[in-house]
This record gives C-alpha cells, sequence and structure tokens, in this order.
C-alpha cells in the first residue's frame, strides 16, 4: 500500500502508529527523534510522513521544514500533544510550513488512517474530476 515514516519521541506512540499502520496493510518505519527521522528519510523513499511537533533534539517544525527542503512533493501529517502553548498553535504552524494534515494526540485511529490512505493515493498535482 505504502510507506509511512513515523517519527515520535515517545515510545508508546510511535509503536501504537507502527501497529495501527502495519494492521491496514502499510509498510512501516519509525525514527525515535528528528535527526533519526531526517537521516532515515534521505535514505529510503516514503509515501507519508508522520511526525510529532514537540520532541527534544529537533522539533516537528525543523522536521518539517528540512524535509519539504529534501523533498518539496513529501506528504507530511503532524501530531502533538501540546506544551508550553496548546497544540492547535503547534499545528497551525506546521499547517502554514507545509505540513498537509494536522491531529491533536490522542489521534482518531480513523481518522488518521483515513488522511494516511487519502496521502498515499493522492497526487499533490491538481487533478480534473471525471478527467
Amino acid at each position: 500500500m505504502g510507506h509511512i515514516l513515523v517519527i515520535d519521541d515517545d515510545e508508546a506512540i510511535r509503536e501504537m502508529l507502527r501497529r495501527l499502520l502495519e494492521r491496514n496493510g502499510y509498510r512501516v518505519t519509525t525514527a525515535e527523534d528528528g535527526r533519526e527521522g531526517l537521516l532515515t528519510f534521505q535514505q529510503e523513499s516514503f509515501d507519508v510522513v508522520i511526525t510529532d511537533v514537540l520532541m527534544p533534539e529537533m522539533d516537528g517544525i525543523e522536521i518539517i521544514m528540512q524535509l519539504l527542503n529534501q523533498d518539496s512533493n513529501v506528504r507530511i501529517i503532524a501530531i502533538s500533544g501540546g506544551g508550553r502553548i496548546p497544540s492547535n498553535e503547534y499545528l497551525h504552524l506546521a499547517g502554514e510550513l507545509g505540513a498537509l494534515r494536522q491531529f491533536v494526540k490522542p489521534v482518531n485511529k480513523d481518522v488518521l488512517l483515513g488522511a494516511v490512505r487519502e496521502l498515499c493515493g493522492s497526487s499533490l498535482e491538481t487533478t480534473i474530476p471525471g478527467g
């Protein structure tokens, strides 16, 4: 179906997302921080990247900017549980920078799977309905 990169410093969330996606037919690679995620992204091809926004070492905002600098067509989903400011503010910035979908943790599994399916099956090019 598709190859997904999950970047999250919380092992429980990373593993939950990995299991959820694998049960639904996706191949999943995980990274525990932004630096590892970027290195992995450079070595393999991914259909979608799911990244936490608040992480030590390199936050999701920086990851989004660097991923898009490396590949302007990368499809990114940003997730956040919040921090010093509400999750929505971090996620709004992630969307402004190029994350195609943004979700507050805990993420609704069906909504997340729908977004992954949509992004894996879509082209960023404009398509003409029925054409």
